[in-house]
């Protein structure tokens, strides 16, 4: 018998990685041009109730009057807030939301007026909701809140 030798080399493969980056970027192509482009997040309007139907809420240089509204926790322990409107204090608790809707309903030109919320950095969103309750409730066409930190 005849011994064959059998003779191994090892062969190296290797990968390419050309077709692969090209499908890459065919791909990114493609979902660059297929995106859908948006307007930015933050750019929105608001409409308060009563308005949107036709009725276009008052411009700033509109109104005659802005009335401030000022929330203050009395005890933190409790929630407990004052409510005044124009540095006049109208009570404490849920009682003075209701009385705030009582007084901002009996401003005789309501069209061309504004409230102004500012508060305590302890109000809850709760005050605040309960504010703007109150200002739905008297059909006060603009609300809008005081900016803290400006200049400090």
């Amino acid at each position: 018998m005849i011994a064959i030798k059998r003779i191994y080399t090892r062969t190296r493969h290797t990968m390419n990685f050309v077709p692969f980056i090209d499908v890459v970027f065919m791909l990114l192509i493609y979902f660059f041009v297929a995106a859908e482009i948006r307007p930015t997040e933050a750019d929105f309007t608001t409409n308060l109730p009563g308005y949107g139907r036709g009725v276009n809420p008052p411009k700033p240089e509109d109104l005659k009057e802005v009335y401030h509204v000022y929330l203050r926790v009395v005890d933190p322990a409790d929630g407990r807030v004052e409510v005044s409107i124009n540095n006049t204090v109208l009570g404490e608790g849920p009682e003075a939301f209701r009385t705030l809707e009582a007084r901002l309903e009996s401003i005789p030109d309501k069209a061309h007026m504004a409230i102004e919320i500012n508060g305590d950095s302890n109000v809850t969103v709760q005050s605040i909701a309960n504010t703007l309750d109150a200002a739905m409730g008297a059909e006060v066409p603009s609300v809008r809140f005081a900016r803290h930190g400006l200049g400090s």
